[in-house]
């Protein structure tokens, strides 16, 4: 019953992962068309050319209209640049409050039942592979800007500091909640369990690529997510986190990365509308 019941548990975040890699549609851009008429001489019986501002009364009005030409006007929205739509913020969000609901002996389901049934399948369980894997979603989200054909939003210098600023903000949000929660750790080594900062970095690589490349590559996005999940997964494996730390984590580094491209686009508009 417990392995069925961990089975449930690994099929239920997996899905949640997999669901929460939500490519952005680009917008279709349009151009604002001016008109341009121009006006022709008329010609008079002398061979001459009169301006057609001066035109007789008996001579009809040979004003003719050329064909259009296209003026691009700036817009706001550019292909790289589609808007961060209010629905992504639903996955951080429910992942974060699930992950309250089942703290300690709550839900239905709790963390201290999922971790009785983690380590009944594989007890003494350990690897220090969740130590590096939570870096990678982040590297990639980075020199993918590189490869030919990609179109980032960012140009490359101005990518690394929105990854500064991404990490700056998950790792001082999961400090902070470390400090206050004061949380025991499943295997009793300290009082910083809640939330699992691996699970928050390796969502926040995940977060990032997926909005920084927006509406491309959706294969690589569910890998990244999946492989943020695995994280998460190992820190339980390895009795250092309850899942509720690792949900709480989840939502935590996907949210950042969120509020961070949201205030990005506010302060371009800003910049735009002077």
């Amino acid at each position: 019953m417990k392995g069925k019941s961990l089975v449930i548990f690994c099929i239920c975040v997996c899905c949640l992962t997999v669901s929460y890699a939500q490519s952005i549609e680009i917008p279709d851009t349009l151009a604002n068309k001016v008109s341009v008429d121009t006006l022709t001489a008329a010609p008079l019986s002398d061979g001459q050319l009169q301006d057609t501002t001066t035109v007789k009364e008996n001579q009809p009005n040979l004003i003719t209209i050329q064909p259009s030409e296209t003026v691009a006007v700036p817009l706001l929205e550019s292909e790289n640049d589609p808007p961060i739509r209010p629905m992504s913020f639903f996955a951080p969000a429910a992942l974060m409050i699930y992950g309250l609901s089942i703290q300690g002996h709550n839900g239905l389901y709790s963390s201290y039942n999922i971790h009785q049934d983690v380590q009944s399948v594989c007890p003494g369980f350990f690897t220090p592979i969740d130590d590096y894997i939570d870096q990678v979603p982040l590297v990639m989200a980075f020199v993918t800007g590189y490869v030919p054909g990609t179109k980032a939003r960012h140009s490359n210098g101005r990518r690394l500091w929105m990854f500064v600023q991404a990490q700056v903000l998950t790792s001082v949000g999961v400090a902070a909640l470390k400090y206050y929660s004061h949380e025991l750790r499943p295997n009793g080594s300290d009082y910083l369990s809640f939330p699992s900062g691996h699970t928050a970095q390796a969502f926040m690589g995940a977060a990032l690529f997926d909005l920084e490349y927006p509406g491309q590559m959706k294969g690589l996005k569910i890998g990244l997510y999946s492989l943020a999940g695995l994280t998460g997964m190992l820190a339980m494996m390895n009795d250092r986190h309850w899942a509720s730390d690792v949900l709480f984590g989840a939502g935590v580094g996907m949210l950042s990365v969120r509020l961070l491209y949201l205030s990005e686009r506010h302060f371009k508009k800003k910049q735009l509308q002077r």
